[in-house]
C-alpha cells in the first residue's frame, strides 16, 4: 500500500488551544496498513485526537477488511431455540419491550406486561431485554420514525424495522451499505450532512460509534438536530478517553484504533461538541457495556501488536476488570469504556 497523504490537526476542535503529544508511532491494531500515527490531546477539556491523519480522499483503504463488510450473523433475538432457556428470556424480553418500551403489538397476550413494566426500571433486566444496543432502544412512538447514522450492515436498523418503526440508515461504506440493502432497509449512501434529509423530520436518531470517525463532528451533530423534530431524541456511544481501560493500556488500548477513530472524547470534550451543535437538554454517562470485550482486544494487542482482524478471545483478569470498571462507575467515576449520551431537541 502506497503512503497516505496526511494533514495536521495542531489545535483542540473546541478550545483550540495546540495539542500535546500524547502517543507517536502507533500502528493500525486491526490490519497490516502502512503508517503510523500520532495522538495528541488537548490539555484543557482532554479531547485525544489523531494528527497527522489520511485525508478524507485516501481514508476508504483503511476500511478495506473492515467488520462492518461481513454477513449478519442469524438474529439472536428470534434464534430462541439455540439458546440455553432461550424461550423463557425472550419471553421475558417481550414483556419488558411491551411493558416498559410501549412495543404492544409485538404480541397479543399481556399476562407478564405489567411485571415487564417493573423489570424494565431495573438495569440489569433492561439492559438484557435492549440486547447489546441499551441506550440506544426508543420508547416506541407509532408512525415513528427512526434514522442511524453509520447502520453498518444494518443490524440494529433490522430490529428497529421488526419493531415497527420506519428506518433509514445513513452509510457512506458501499460494502456495508450494500449488505444492509440486501436485508431490505432503506440506505442513504451520501455523507449525513449531504443527504439532503427534511428538517424536524426523524423522531430519533441513533450513532453506535460513529462520531469518531467523522472529520467535522461538530457538523454532524449539527445536522441531527436539523432533522430531528422537536422533543425528539439522539442517542449514541463513542469511545471514553478518560476510561479505565485507556489509563491501563495507554497507547495499545483498543478504543484508539487509529486511523479510523479520529476523535476520541471526554466527557468534557463532548459536552463541548453537544453544546456547539445547539443541544441544551443532555445526559452524559460512561457505560461498561464493551468493558470486556475493549479488555480482551487490548490485551491481545499489547501482547501481539495486531489484531489481524480477529475479534479477540476471552482473557485472564477480565472479570476482575469489569467488576473494577463496574464499582467505580457506580462510585460516580466517568472511568466506563464508552460514553453514552441521550440528547433531545
Amino acid at each position: 500500500m502506497d503512503k497516505p497523504s496526511n494533514q495536521d490537526v495542531p489545535d483542540c476542535l473546541f478550545c483550540e488551544k495546540p495539542g500535546e503529544l500524547q502517543y507517536k508511532d502507533v500502528g493500525d491494531f486491526f490490519f497490516e496498513n502502512a503508517g503510523a500515527f500520532s495522538f495528541l490531546r488537548c490539555p484543557s477539556c482532554g479531547l485525544t485526537w489523531l494528527s497527522p491523519r489520511p485525508t478524507p480522499e485516501d481514508m476508504g483503504r483503511f476500511y478495506g477488511d473492515y467488520y462492518t463488510h461481513a454477513a449478519p450473523e442469524q438474529d439472536k433475538t428470534t434464534a430462541s431455540g439455540k439458546r440455553f432457556l432461550g424461550g423463557g428470556r425472550d419471553l421475558i424480553r417481550d414483556s419488558i419491550l411491551c411493558g416498559y418500551y410501549g412495543y404492544k403489538h409485538i404480541h397479543d397476550t399481556h399476562r407478564l406486561c405489567g411485571i415487564g413494566g417493573f423489570l424494565g426500571g431495573l438495569p440489569f433486566f433492561r439492559n438484557r431485554a435492549a440486547n447489546v444496543y441499551k441506550a440506544l432502544v426508543p420508547f416506541y412512538r407509532e408512525g415513528g420514525r427512526i434514522v442511524d447514522v453509520g447502520c453498518g450492515r444494518g443490524d440494529f436498523l433490522a430490529w428497529m424495522k421488526e419493531l415497527g418503526w420506519e428506518t433509514l440508515g445513513i452509510e457512506t461504506d458501499a460494502m456495508a451499505a450494500k449488505v444492509a440493502a440486501g436485508r431490505g432497509l432503506a440506505v442513504e449512501t451520501r455523507p449525513l450532512e449531504k443527504a439532503g434529509l427534511p428538517g424536524d423530520w426523524a423522531d430519533e436518531v441513533t450513532m453506535n460509534h460513529v462520531l469518531e470517525h467523522f472529520y467535522d463532528p461538530v457538523s454532524a451533530l449539527t445536522e441531527c438536530r436539523r432533522i430531528l423534530k422537536k422533543g425528539g431524541r439522539l442517542a449514541l456511544y463513542t469511545p471514553n478517553a478518560a476510561s479505565l481501560g485507556h489509563r491501563v493500556f495507554g497507547r495499545e488500548w483498543r478504543g484508539l484504533e487509529p486511523p479510523r477513530h479520529l476523535y476520541i472524547f471526554s466527557p468534557r470534550a463532548i459536552l463541548s461538541a453537544l453544546s456547539k451543535a445547539g443541544f441544551t437538554d443532555v445526559r452524559v454517562r460512561t457505560s461498561t457495556r464493551l468493558a470486556g470485550a475493549i479488555y480482551n482486544a487490548s490485551v491481545l494487542i499489547s501482547r501481539e501488536g495486531n489484531l489481524k482482524g480477529r475479534i479477540a478471545p476471552r482473557q485472564t483478569g477480565v472479570s476482575v476488570f469489569k467488576i473494577v470498571e463496574s464499582c467505580l462507575c457506580a462510585l460516580g467515576f466517568p472511568k466506563g469504556e464508552e460514553l453514552e449520551v441521550i440528547v433531545y431537541k
